[in-house]
Order: C-alpha cells, then structure tokens, then sequence
C-alpha cells in the first residue's frame, strides 16, 4: 500500500498540470481558438503543431482583447517571466487535450458518413 502512496505522490502533481491546462483552455476564447483549429486540423500527425499554434494564437488574443476593448494601450506579455511560460506551457497542454477531444469526435463523426465513391475510369475506345 505504501507504494501506491508513492505512485501518487509523483502522479498528483501531473495530474494538476493536465487540469490547469485543461480549466485554461476550457472557456470561450480557447474553445473557440481549438474549434477552429480542428476544423483546419486534417490528420492526427499535426496534432502538436496545430495545438502550438492554438497556443501562439491564444497569447496573442489575450494581448489583443484589452487593446480592442479600448482598457489598455499596447503592452507587450511579460516574456522574461518564468510564471508567463509556464502558463504558455499549460496552454499548450490544455490545448493538446482540447483539440485531441474534438479532433478524435471529428474522425469518429466523419466515420459514419459514407464514402464518396470515385466514378469508374473511362473506357478507351475500341477499334
């Protein structure tokens, strides 16, 4: 018993990291930023790079939206903070669960339409 206490231990931290990324992404500006992305997403070999660029584009919405709304003037994200990354890193988790979510409902939505058929090769003509 002892050591699926130890398990724990190293696994609840993880398991912390996994939630923050999620409840960060989980909202509207980052549902709607992987939305898109997965409408844009073709295979599941882009996965990673789609969710960087989910990422980048959710950076810089967030910097964007207090300009828009007319609150702020143009300020720069605090890059030289290690707290900024690890909110890009958990982003980038989140967005890494989000968009394998709905990419995976996609695939399985796409599954069951029917496959366009190819219309027959054209038949060269006899002399």
């Amino acid at each position: 018993m002892g050591d699926l206490n130890s398990v724990g231990t190293y696994l609840n931290p993880l398991l912390d990291y996994l939630q923050n990324g999620f409840d960060r992404v989980n909202a509207a500006q980052g549902l709607a930023i992987a939305l898109i992305a997965v409408i844009l997403m073709r295979k599941w070999v882009q996965w990673p790079s789609v969710a960087f660029a989910a990422t980048f584009v959710h950076a810089i919405v967030d910097a964007a939206l207090p300009i828009i709304a007319g609150q702020s003037a143009v300020k720069l994200p605090p890059i030289m903070e290690p707290i900024y990354w690890q909110y890009l890193a958990a982003l980038y988790v989140g967005y890494l669960i989000v968009i394998a979510m709905f990419f995976a409902v996609k695939r399985v939505g796409l599954g069951f339409m029917p496959a366009k058929s190819a219309p027959a090769p054209a038949e060269g003509k006899k002399k």
